[in-house]
C-alpha cells in the first residue's frame, strides 16, 4: 500500500482489488485443478482425457511412486500448507465411505497404516475419481492483515475471478462475509464504511454516474439486510453448470430483499421475481 500511495501522490490512480474471503480449494481427480499445477507429475495425469485413462495411470505403481514423491517433496518445502495430511475429505460417492467426510487424510491414513499422499490416490481409485477433497484457508486468511487492507481508503473490494474457478470454490458470498467477518467479528470497518466500500466507491472508481448512493434522481438500487445476521451460507455443490459440471455456490444469510432501479427483484420469502426486468446496462460516464 505504501507503493500505491506513492504513485497516487504523483497523479496516478491505482486501485488494488482485495477480496474478503480466504482461499479454499475443492477438487476431484476427475478434473484438472489449480491445486496440482506446480506439483511434479500430477498435472500430466489429471490432464488425461477420459476417466479410464486416469484410473489406469493412478493404478500404476510406478505412476503412484512419482505422484506421492512429488507431493511429499512439495510439502517438505512449502510446509503444512501443502501437507496432504491436512487435506479434508469433503464428500464421497460410496455409502461405506460416508464416515470419512470431514476428516483429514492424515487422520484416516494413520488408521489404515498408509500415507496421506497414497490415501489420496487410493480413495480416488475406490470411488472412480468421484471423491471430493478440500484444502481450506490456504491463503488470504489472516483476518487482521486482510481487514487492514479492506479498510484502506485506496482499496477496492472485489475479486477478478470471472468465474474461472467455480469448480474449485464458491465466488459467492463476499459481501456477506465482509459484514460478518470484518465488521461484526473483527471491527476492521464500520457498518457504514463497509456499505460505502461496495456501493458508492465502486461507482466512483468505475465512473458510473447516478448510482451507488441513496439520492434523489439516482437509480434506486437497494439491498435490505439485517446488520446483525448478514453473512454467507455454507458452500453447496450445484449441478446446474453447463456440460454437467459441478460448481460451488453460497446462499445469502440475513438479506431480506433486493431492489433494482426501484423494482423488487428478489425477497427472502419469495425468491426471484421473474417479471422484474428494470435493470439496465450501466456505462461509465
Amino acid at each position: 500500500m505504501a507503493a500505491v500511495e506513492r504513485v497516487w501522490a504523483v497523479g496516478a490512480r491505482v486501485w488494488p482489488q482485495v477480496q474478503t474471503r480466504p482461499i479454499d480449494i475443492s477438487w476431484t481427480m476427475a478434473q484438472r485443478s489449480i491445486m496440482f499445477l506446480a506439483i511434479p507429475g500430477w498435472w500430466n495425469v489429471l490432464s488425461m482425457d477420459g476417466t479410464t485413462a486416469k484410473l489406469e495411470a493412478l493404478a500404476d505403481p510406478a505412476t503412484q511412486a512419482v505422484l506421492t514423491a512429488g507431493l511429499d517433496a512439495v510439502a517438505a518445502v512449502a510446509g503444512p500448507a501443502m501437507d496432504p495430511a491436512s487435506y479434508l475429505v469433503r464428500d464421497v460417492v460410496l455409502d461405506r465411505n460416508r464416515e470419512l467426510v470431514g476428516r483429514t487424510l492424515g487422520d484416516i491414513a494413520a488408521e489404515r497404516g498408509t500415507t496421506p499422499a497414497q490415501l489420496l490416490i487410493d480413495l480416488s481409485l475406490d470411488e472412480d475419481l468421484g471423491t471430493w477433497f478440500q484444502r481450506a484457508g490456504i491463503g488470504h486468511a489472516d483476518g487482521a492483515a486482510v481487514g487492514g487492507l479492506l479498510a484502506h481508503p485506496l482499496v477496492h473490494v472485489g475479486a477478478s475471478d470471472g468465474g474461472a474457478h467455480v469448480g474449485s470454490f464458491a465466488t459467492y458470498g463476499d459481501t456477506g462475509y465482509l459484514f460478518s467477518r470484518y465488521v461484526r467479528e473483527l471491527g476492521a470497518l464500520t457498518l457504514e464504511g463497509a456499505v460505502k466500500k461496495i456501493t458508492a466507491d465502486p461507482c466512483a472508481i468505475w465512473g458510473l454516474p447516478g448510482r451507488g448512493e441513496l439520492k434523489e434522481g439516482f437509480a434506486a438500487d437497494v439491498v435490505v439486510f439485517d446488520p446483525q445476521t448478514i453473512d454467507r451460507g455454507p458452500e453447496e455443490a450445484s449441478d446446474d453448470f453447463p456440460g454437467g459440471g459441478t460448481r460451488w455456490i453460497r446462499r445469502s444469510v440475513g438479506v431480506d430483499a433486493v431492489v433494482v432501479n426501484g423494482a423488487v427483484t428478489w425477497t427472502a420469502m419469495d425468491g426471484y421475481s421473474p417479471a422484474a426486468r428494470s435493470g439496465v446496462v450501466a456505462t461509465a460516464g
